[in-house]
């Protein structure tokens, strides 16, 4: 190599390791990586640590990016819940229809909340007057099914 060329090389490392570590700095990029890859929590922790460092223009572009990372997470448990919501329904309307001997007279009981809660207020109300006709139950548990 010839010596002109050598500090031109210099200074062309210099500026591409400069513009890797300020990509490696920059919370709003990372989060935005870590969003795509469905990392929601980490990436909003991250842009929720350096919102106070950033200027006004990153700042506003974190805030959407944030949002918009809420608004996924918020989702993606929307959707969970209802997953689980029906499951648990499926689950206590099998065990209710057992006939098995010294199965929780109280499965009734949550089978009518957990369907109350979906919204089905008939079928909850037929789950709630069984369990109120039946005499075995607590006085606690009996006052859940008046109210219910």
């Amino acid at each position: 190599m010839t010596r002109g060329a050598t500090p031109a090389l210099l200074l062309a490392l210099m500026v591409l390791s400069t513009a890797l570590v300020r990509a490696a700095d920059d919370p709003l990029a990372t989060a935005t990586k870590l969003y795509d890859k469905r990392r929601y929590e980490q990436a909003a922790r991250l842009l929720e640590e350096a919102l106070p460092r950033l200027d006004e223009t990153k700042r506003a572009q974190a805030l959407l990016v944030l949002g918009t990372i809420y608004l996924r997470a918020a989702d993606l448990h929307q959707a969970f819940a209802r997953t689980a919501g029906v499951t648990e329904i499926d689950y206590l309307d099998k065990l209710a229809k057992t006939g098995i001997e010294g199965r929780s007279r109280y499965v009734r009981l949550y089978l009518a909340e957990a369907l109350l809660a979906r919204g089905d207020t008939t079928e909850a109300g037929r789950y709630f007057d069984q369990l109120r006709a039946d005499v075995g139950v607590d006085a606690a548990y009996l006052a859940l099914a008046q109210v219910g």
